[in-house]
């Protein structure tokens, strides 16, 4: 019945209405009334000149007569539009004939959805990528461009020698550009440094390893905390902010912080599912992580600050999943955290460039044939007294 024909379109969660051979409203639900700021009455029986501007109406009439000659849709067709306040707003109209028992064609059925939210942070999220890309305007077209970039931002050897004497980085990428990423920086009486992890790997990791140095870097300059836990806070609001266009945000990172105070020997760590770990008098010292992954929407729990007292020759190691989860070995099963720790307890004492020789040939033998399943990275420092 016609009274069932309302209820159904006004309860369709889009604007809809359909159109006679002549191109007047025979039908039309309530949203899409009140998107021109019209009544249902104000539309049925009328053609759209008599409810629209000209300019717009010639436009969607075009459309309506051509999808009738052709007997075939026209499917998201987006345009900006004006509502009756003047406020501008971004739609994508569908528009499909519609046929009688007859078969032949009866008029046009049309589907419009406001698009705006989408189209503003679709620009919003341009931007903010036209501003870290600088001089290139679409880094995921050129490898080669993003490898430059990453390499520029990760602290090379020279700068990490005037922090530590006796130190590794084993960072073996799975592609040319990570997924991971280590920092290290310095403000006041503080050492910060950080092994991060983010989703994916290639160029979309390597675009959020970038987005995370820049943030750490910012919030470390402006000096907003020197609380560890309090800079991952200010990170997962940045990320998040940054993917904001995702309700569903699944793009993120996970990361080990730590800030050693110069002066006090004092280590503060705090974590996003990497640990920190530290081997003191041959003994193993796990410090967890908060089990939140920055920048992901679903867990607004703050992370938490770990304050530890250094002594001289204590072991730190910083590390992401992809070592222990790398498939090998007679079974080809992952190497796991226990074969992990065991290694790390039976080579603690080698220095650490000779640690970081194990810890490769190790892989190697383990991986066989096998591919490299994500970026490994894994940060050594023995903290040594003065």
């Amino acid at each position: 019945s016609n009274e069932k024909q309302k209820i159904l379109i006004n309860n369709i969660p889009v604007h809809i209405y359909f159109k006679d051979i002549n191109l007047r409203y025979i039908l039309a639900n309530n949203s899409y009334a009140n998107l021109l700021g019209l009544t249902v009455n104000d539309i049925i029986g009328k053609t759209d000149d008599e409810i629209s501007n000209s300019e717009i109406a010639e436009f969607y009439q075009k459309l309506d007569r051509q999808v009738i000659e052709t007997k075939k849709p026209i499917i998201d067709l987006l345009r900006e539009h004006e509502d009756p306040n003047g406020k501008k707003y971004w739609a994508k109209t569908s528009k499909m004939p519609y046929f009688g028992e007859d078969n032949k064609i009866k008029g046009v059925i049309g589907i419009v959805n406001d698009v705006t939210k989408q189209i503003e942070n679709e620009q919003k999220m341009k931007l903010q990528t036209e501003i870290l890309q600088n001089a290139h305007k679409d880094i995921t077209d050129s490898i080669s461009y993003a490898k430059t970039i990453q390499q520029a931002l990760l602290p090379n050897k020279n700068i990490i020698d005037k922090y530590f004497d006796d130190y590794f980085v084993f960072y073996k990428p799975k592609e040319a550009v990570s997924g991971d990423f280590y920092y290290l920086s310095e403000k006041d009486e503080y050492i910060i440094f950080a092994v991060a992890d983010c989703t994916g790997h290639g160029v979309p990791g390597g675009f959020l390893t970038m987005l995370g140095i820049t943030y750490l870097n910012d919030i470390i300059k402006r000096n907003e905390t020197d609380n560890v836990g309090k800079v991952l806070d200010i990170l997962n609001k940045r990320i998040k902010s940054a993917f904001k266009y995702k309700s569903d945000n699944t793009n993120g990172l996970d990361i080990a912080l730590c800030a050693i105070n110069r002066n006090t020997n004092v280590l503060q760590y705090a974590g996003a599912y990497n640990p920190l770990w530290i081997i003191r008098d041959n003994n193993l010292l796990e410090y967890r992580a908060t089990r939140k992954t920055i920048g992901v929407y679903f867990n607004e729990a703050n992370f938490n600050t770990n304050i530890i007292q250094l002594y001289d020759n204590d072991l730190i190691y910083l590390f992401s999943d992809g070592y222990r989860d790398q498939i090998g070995g007679k079974e080809n099963k992952k190497f796991l955290v226990k074969r992990f720790r065991k290694l790390l307890l039976d080579n603690h004492k080698l220095p650490m460039k000779e640690q970081e020789e194990v810890f490769n040939k190790t892989l190697k033998n383990w991986k066989g044939n096998n591919e490299q399943i994500d970026d490994i990275t894994i940060m050594g420092i023995k903290w040594k007294i003065s």
